[in-house]
């Protein structure tokens, strides 16, 4: 049973079929920082393994919002996230689902809004061997994760 104190441990309510198939390449390295590594979890429709040659697909960043250090720390694993990457994966949708930096007391703000864009950055750069069309992102902000996320979306065009 879910802890209904814990958001985190609760699962998205809405399910579509095959959603414990999707398959996760867990843990892939975007940034390190001050001694801390920024992974991301990247969830893939269950299509995508039959399709030769793979095409690249549009994919959803999801932008987890604020929360403790300790949180933070395994953020990507919780069943929150993960039933949020699983449900977008069986809608088609390439999910990835990464750790910035905390901005618990709104102290790093600017930190844990370069991790996205850092994150955008690698996505593009890393898009054929993710699954991933480069020009086809979107921005899902969770909570406090808005401040992160438009942050990214309504800077100045970037160099690409």
């Amino acid at each position: 049973m879910p802890d209904h104190n814990d958001p985190l441990a609760m699962r998205v309510v809405y399910q579509l079929p095959n959603m414990d198939q999707i398959v996760v390449r867990k843990d892939v390295l975007y940034k390190s920082v001050e001694c801390d590594d920024l992974k991301m979890d990247v969830y893939y429709p269950q299509d995508m393994q039959r399709e030769s040659p793979q095409k690249l697909r549009a994919a959803v960043l999801l932008v987890h919002g604020g929360a403790t250090p300790e949180q933070v720390e395994h953020i990507k694993d919780t069943t929150l996230y993960e039933s949020w990457g699983q449900l977008l994966a069986a809608a088609g949708f390439v999910t990835v689902m990464f750790k910035h930096r905390s901005y618990g007391g709104y102290t790093t703000i600017p930190e844990a809004g370069s991790d996205v864009d850092d994150l955008v950055t690698y996505v593009r750069a890393h898009g054929a061997e993710l699954g991933i069309d480069g020009d086809a992102l979107c921005l899902f902000a969770f909570s406090g994760g808005s401040l992160a996320g438009l942050r990214t979306a309504l800077r100045g065009a970037p160099a690409y």
